[in-house]
Formats: structure tokens, C-alpha cells, sequence
């Protein structure tokens, strides 16, 4: 049975933390409906185990955590992402920007992946992620300066394409 005061604490930190979760699903996947499914997900997770997430240090953490795991999943079901998708848009036009760095997030190993964007996408800092991997820091700066260095490369390689007509 649920308490009234579960509900109410859940509640707040979902309005608290969701924004900033559909935002880190968001850089990973380049679609809105994505992120937003990403975000209920992890966030579904966490109310159906509430007991223990709530006595938890750092909740957040496990729900990025569940959020991340989630879309390394589901890209890992996919056999070629589709960039043609219309809900991979914010407003009114698509962000082709965004489009282009999910697609190369894709690409890379899933843990140069998770550092990248839980350092620049979630603002973490070396220490914070190495304690929520379970990863000494030395081997976070290397997964952040590999996954740059290999989305670089993506990204370019990306904007070649399509100056010369091949994307």
C-alpha cells in the first residue's frame, strides 16, 4: 500500500529532477518522444521500487542510471536507428544538430558513451561519475577524452556527408 506522504515525495522529486533526466535522454537519443518515454520509464522504475530508491544517497543517480541502461537498450535492439523520424523534432523544425550527435552516441562503446554525456549533457564532474559507474577517475577521463575524440570524427564524417550530397 502506498502512503499519501510517498506520493507527495515522489511527486516532488519528479518535478525536481524529470527536466533535467528528459534532457540527458534527450542528448543521447536526438528525439522528444524518445526522451519523453526514456524519462517515464526510469521514473516508472523508481515509483514501483520508491521504498528503496527513496533511502538511497543519491536517487538521481539510480534514476539516470535506469534511463541510460534503458536507451543503451534500446539502441542495441535497433538494427539502423531511423533519423528520418518525424518525432526527432523540438518546436516546429527538426534539430539535425541533435539528430547527428545521438546518431554518433550510438556509435560509441556504451561506457565512453555514459561518461560523455553524464559529464556533458548532466554536468557531472569527474569524481561524481566515476562514484556512480564504479570506475576510478583516471578511467572516466579516459572514456570522456575517447568518446570526444571518436565523436569528433562521427561528426565530421557527418557534415562531410551531407555537404557532399551522401546523407
Amino acid at each position: 500500500m502506498v502512503r499519501e506522504e510517498d506520493g507527495h515525495e515522489f511527486d516532488a522529486l519528479y518535478r525536481r529532477l524529470s527536466p533535467r533526466i528528459m534532457g540527458q535522454a534527450y542528448a543521447m537519443t536526438g528525439s522528444r518522444a524518445s526522451a519523453e518515454d526514456l524519462t517515464q520509464e526510469a521514473f516508472g522504475r523508481a515509483w514501483v521500487r520508491w521504498g528503496r530508491v527513496r533511502r538511497l544517497q543519491n536517487p538521481e543517480a539510480w534514476i539516470r542510471r535506469v534511463m541510460l541502461n534503458q536507451a543503451i537498450s534500446d539502441w542495441r535492439k535497433q538494427s539502423r536507428p531511423n533519423l528520418a523520424n518525424p518525432s526527432a523534432r523540438v518546436g516546429d523544425e527538426p534539430d539535425v544538430d541533435a539528430i547527428w550527435l545521438a546518431d554518433a552516441l550510438r556509435n560509441l562503446p556504451p561506457n565512453h558513451c555514459r561518461a560523455v554525456v553524464l559529464h556533458d549533457a548532466a554536468g557531472l564532474t569527474v569524481p561524481e561519475i566515476a562514484r556512480e559507474l564504479h570506475v576510478p577517475a583516471g578511467t572516466v577521463k579516459s572514456w570522456i577524452s575517447r568518446g570526444r575524440a571518436a565523436l569528433a570524427v562521427l561528426l565530421a564524417d557527418s557534415k562531410e556527408d551531407i555537404r557532399h550530397g551522401r546523407g
